[in-house]
């Protein structure tokens, strides 16, 4: 892996796309600290709702410093995960702060229960952490709980800090998925079951509460934020359970296995008529583009091929409008490693060389899902049989 959050390909240097509607803050610990869009306007809306309800432009000093204090505590337990998951060879690509909360963007997800349970409770960790050191430090300075009234909280700027890391710990132990009490349950069940199976359990059980609290909100008249993080949890755990049925179907899986051999390829010299005949008489929507030697200098997809047609004369070369940066898989790498080292970059299809550089095949991400229900439903008939 390139500096700079570029990957090293087998011809190129692919940059890792730019996070939309997010910016960078800072480097904490070698890892990038992005802001997304949302956060911010949720900010600025809570303090413009303090001054809406009176305060003076000068008494929103305080409840934009609490709403930095609290941005601080967030990155503090992100960073809690992230370096935990160092610990264990587990690089962080960056951090991004959302409405709901951070998410530590890690390379993978450990498969160990011990590394996994450690990595989940260590964010939750640092800010009971910081709730404890709050509290010390409000007993230790008398008078400081009651210093600085936050308008919008109703408390003092230490209280309502305390209050918020209490909160962020607590809220992310909900054994729900995306939140790491999710994590924490799967870790703790996968210490006696199969890692899928933990994972079903997991999130069927965060679906209930999720579930639960969305009728919560349509019957009872529960706060109707609590709804939208009900959504959050059935989409995050349909998410994480897909995930790991993949993760366990190709196990042990190289791309020569997950790869489609059966291809068409085009020439730096062909034209985009050329090419846009392969298109209508191939059930591929990706090409890649291949030198004398067999090595892949480009790739063509249907996108790209459809844009320069509309720009440009049928009779330009491809050469023009192909993607001379993309990611390279070996025929011998692990089908499980090359998705997650490029698991942030923009692909459809992928070249398989083999050791020359020749090009061998292709990997797809519909080869991918169907070898993965292929799998599945190998493994359910082997469990039916076993009945």
């Amino acid at each position: 892996m390139a500096d700079g959050g570029e990957l090293q390909t087998a011809n190129a240097t692919v940059p890792r796309p730019r996070k939309r509607w997010s910016v960078r803050v800072a480097r904490i610990a070698g890892i990038d600290v992005f802001v997304h869009a949302t956060f911010v306007l949720l900010a600025v809306w809570y303090v413009a709702g303090v001054i809406a309800a009176g305060a003076a432009p000068a008494e929103a000093f305080l409840p934009a410093f609490y709403v930095a204090a609290v941005f601080a505590c967030v990155v503090l337990h992100e960073l809690g995960h992230a370096l935990m998951a160092r610990r264990f060879g587990i690089r962080t690509r960056d951090i991004t702060l959302y409405p709901i909360g951070g998410i530590a963007s890690l390379e993978r997800i450990p498969s160990e229960p011990k590394a996994e349970l450690l990595i989940a409770l260590a964010g939750p960790a640092v800010n009971l952490v910081l709730a404890g050191g709050l509290a010390l430090l409000g007993a230790a300075v008398p008078g400081l709980m009651g210093l600085g009234h936050v308008r919008g909280v109703e408390q003092s700027l230490l209280t309502s800090l305390l209050g918020a890391n209490l909160f962020l710990a607590v809220f992310n132990l909900v054994p729900a998925f995306p939140m790491d009490g999710g994590r924490v349950l799967r870790a703790l069940l996968a210490g006696s079951l199969e890692r899928a199976r933990a994972t079903r359990i997991a999130a069927l059980i965060g679906q209930a509460l999720a579930v639960s609290v969305m009728v919560g909100v349509l019957v009872l008249g529960w706060p109707v934020t609590l709804l939208f993080i009900g959504v959050i949890v059935l989409l995050g755990a349909g998410q994480e359970v897909r995930m790991v049925e993949r993760e366990v179907a190709l196990v042990g899986v190289t791309v020569a296995g997950a790869m489609e051999t059966r291809l068409d390829v085009l020439s730096p010299l062909a034209t985009l008529r050329d090419a846009e005949r392969l298109l209508l008489a191939s059930a591929q929507s990706d090409f890649a583009v291949v030198d004398r030697e067999g090595r892949p200098v480009g790739m063509l997809g249907r996108e790209e091929l459809i844009g320069a047609l509309a720009a440009e004369s049928p009779d330009q070369p491809v050469a023009g409008p192909m993607r001379t940066r993309f990611p390279v898989a070996r025929v011998d790498e692990r089908a499980t490693e090359v998705l997650q080292r490029t698991a942030d970059l923009p692909w459809r299809a992928m070249p398989v060389v083999d050791e020359a550089g020749r090009l061998v095949g292709l990997l797809t991400i519909e080869n991918v899902s169907e070898l993965v229900m292929l799998k599945a439903a190998h493994a359910a008939r082997s469990h039916a049989v076993a009945r």
